[in-house]
C-alpha cells in the first residue's frame, strides 16, 4: 500500500523570513497577480525574450540523454543549440518541438526587482529556468535552502523529509550522484499513473517507498515553493514554464547538525 501525499502549509505572502519553517517542512507560498505584478509582464513573449540572453538569436538549452531527465550532469544531459523564436513558441503551443529542453540561466537585474522580498541570499546564485512539457529534474536533494518561483505555466513537485532519505535509494557517488535517487516517476507513481505491471515493478524494486512520506504541490503562477536542505523532491514540467530558484546556505549550526548521507 502506498501513502498518500499530503500538502505541505500553505500560507499567502513570503515572509521576511522562512525561520519556523527551516529545515522542518516545505512551504507552499501563493502570491496573486495582484500582489506580483511581474505575472503580467511574464504573459507577453517579448518580456520573456528579454530575460534570455542570446548570440545571434541562438540559444544554448540542454537535452535529455532519454528524453525526459534533467540534471547537470554529463550522464544525463548535453548542450545543444536552438534559435530563441523556437523557444519562444513553446509558449504560444506553436511548432511544439519533438523532446522536450531546459534553458539554464543568470537572473537579469531588472528581472529581480520585480521579484517579491526575498531571504537573505546571493544573488549571483539565482537561475533562471525555462522548461518544456515532459521535463522531469529526477529525486535528489539539495545541500542549501531554495525558493521555486513560478511564473509562466505548471509544474507538479513531490518532496521526502530529510527522515525519508534512507528509504529512496540514494546512488553511491560511483553509479550515479550521490544526491540522486535511483527512483524514477515518483510523480507518476503518486497520481496512479503507472501501469499494474510498472507499479508491481517499482515496489519490488524499491519497498521502503511505502513506508515513506510524501509532500505533494502542483504549482501555476505565482506559486512559491520553499525546500529545505536534505529534502528529496522531484519536479515535473506540465506546460511550458519559466521558473526562478533562489538559494541559500545552510548556517554553520545547520551545517554541524545536518544528518549523515548529506556529508557526502
Amino acid at each position: 500500500m502506498l501513502p498518500t501525499p499530503t500538502h505541505p502549509p500553505t500560507i499567502t505572502s513570503l515572509p521576511p523570513n522562512l525561520t519556523p519553517y527551516q529545515n522542518r517542512c516545505p512551504v507552499h507560498i501563493h502570491l496573486t497577480p495582484s500582489s506580483f505584478p511581474l505575472l503580467q509582464k511574464c504573459k507577453d513573449p517579448t518580456y520573456i525574450s528579454s530575460l534570455i540572453p542570446h548570440q545571434n538569436g541562438s540559444v544554448t538549452v540542454m537535452t535529455s540523454h532519454d528524453d525526459q531527465h534533467f540534471l547537470d550532469d554529463t550522464r544525463y544531459t548535453h548542450t545543444t543549440h536552438i534559435s530563441l523564436e523556437i523557444l519562444l513558441a513553446q509558449f504560444t503551443c506553436q511548432s511544439p518541438l519533438p523532446h522536450p529542453i531546459y534553458y539554464r540561466g543568470p537572473v537579469p537585474s531588472h528581472l529581480h526587482t520585480h521579484l517579491p522580498p526575498l531571504p537573505p541570499h546571493t544573488p549571483t546564485l539565482t537561475r533562471l529556468w525555462i522548461s518544456t512539457p515532459g521535463c522531469i529534474t529526477p529525486l535528489h536533494y539539495d545541500k542549501c535552502h531554495g525558493l521555486l518561483i513560478q511564473l509562466v505555466g505548471t509544474k507538479k513537485f513531490v518532496a521526502f523529509p530529510r527522515s525519508d532519505a534512507h528509504r529512496l535509494y540514494l546512488f553511491d557517488g560511483i553509479a550515479g550522484p550521490a544526491h540522486v535517487s535511483r527512483i524514477r516517476h515518483v510523480t507518476k507513481l503518486f497520481e496512479k499513473k503507472l501501469s499494474g505491471e510498472d507499479l508491481e515493478g517499482l515496489i519490488k524494486r524499491f519497498p521502503k517507498l511505502r513506508d515513506t512520506e510524501p509532500y505533494w504541490v502542483e504549482l501555476g503562477p505565482g506559486d512559491v515553493v520553499y525546500t529545505p536542505p536534505g529534502f528529496l523532491h522531484e519536479v515535473t514540467t506540465v506546460e511550458a514554464s519559466v521558473s526562478v530558484t533562489v538559494p541559500w546556505d545552510m548556517s554553520e549550526e545547520e551545517l554541524e547538525d545536518r544528518p549523515a548521507f548529506m556529508a557526502f
